[in-house]
Protein backbone atom coordinates (compact mmCIF):
# COMPACT_ATOMS: atom_id res chain seq x y z
CA UNK A 1 0.00 0.00 0.00
CA UNK A 2 3.13 2.38 0.46
CA UNK A 3 4.15 1.35 -2.63
CA UNK A 4 0.97 2.76 -4.31
CA UNK A 5 0.85 6.15 -2.49
CA UNK A 6 4.88 6.89 -3.62
CA UNK A 7 4.06 6.10 -7.20
CA UNK A 8 0.76 8.16 -7.15
CA UNK A 9 2.37 11.05 -5.49
CA UNK A 10 5.53 10.94 -8.42
CA UNK A 11 2.57 10.88 -11.33
CA UNK A 12 0.21 13.54 -9.88
CA UNK A 13 3.23 15.66 -9.62
CA UNK A 14 4.51 14.61 -13.12
CA UNK A 15 1.32 16.04 -14.48
CA UNK A 16 1.25 19.11 -12.73
CA UNK A 17 4.66 19.85 -14.52
CA UNK A 18 3.05 18.70 -17.46
CA UNK A 19 1.10 21.88 -18.19
CA UNK A 20 0.46 23.20 -21.83
CA UNK A 21 -1.47 26.17 -22.82
CA UNK A 22 -3.48 27.01 -25.60
CA UNK A 23 -4.10 30.01 -27.83
CA UNK A 24 -7.29 31.14 -29.78
CA UNK A 25 -8.37 33.91 -31.37
CA UNK A 26 -9.89 35.45 -34.74
CA UNK A 27 -8.49 36.50 -38.05
CA UNK A 28 -9.89 39.54 -40.16
CA UNK A 29 -9.38 41.62 -43.24
CA UNK A 30 -8.69 45.40 -43.43
CA UNK A 31 -12.48 45.93 -43.94
CA UNK A 32 -13.42 43.97 -41.00
CA UNK A 33 -14.59 40.50 -42.56
CA UNK A 34 -13.62 37.53 -40.88
CA UNK A 35 -11.16 35.40 -43.36
CA UNK A 36 -11.95 31.43 -43.24
CA UNK A 37 -9.42 28.97 -44.30
CA UNK A 38 -6.75 31.03 -43.51
CA UNK A 39 -3.22 29.47 -41.74
CA UNK A 40 -2.36 30.54 -38.32
CA UNK A 41 0.99 28.82 -37.09
CA UNK A 42 3.69 29.04 -34.11
CA UNK A 43 6.48 30.29 -36.13
CA UNK A 44 9.53 26.74 -35.74
CA UNK A 45 7.13 24.46 -34.64
CA UNK A 46 4.19 21.97 -35.66
CA UNK A 47 1.45 24.20 -33.57
CA UNK A 48 -0.88 25.36 -35.82
CA UNK A 49 -4.50 25.53 -36.90
CA UNK A 50 -7.29 27.02 -39.82
CA UNK A 51 -9.86 29.37 -39.24
CA UNK A 52 -13.01 28.15 -39.20
CA UNK A 53 -16.48 29.88 -41.33
CA UNK A 54 -15.89 32.77 -38.26
CA UNK A 55 -12.47 33.89 -39.01
CA UNK A 56 -11.38 31.83 -35.37
CA UNK A 57 -9.09 29.43 -34.68
CA UNK A 58 -7.85 27.15 -31.62
CA UNK A 59 -4.30 25.37 -31.24
CA UNK A 60 -4.30 23.75 -28.33
CA UNK A 61 -1.70 21.67 -26.51
CA UNK A 62 0.96 23.95 -26.51
CA UNK A 63 4.18 23.56 -24.07
CA UNK A 64 5.09 26.61 -22.24
CA UNK A 65 7.20 29.01 -23.99
CA UNK A 66 7.64 31.87 -26.26
CA UNK A 67 6.45 31.73 -29.80
CA UNK A 68 6.18 34.16 -32.74
CA UNK A 69 2.88 33.40 -34.57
Amino acid sequence: MKKFFVILFFLVGMKTFANNGSLQGSIKDGSGESLWGANVYLLNTSFGASTDSAGTYQIQNIPLGKYTL
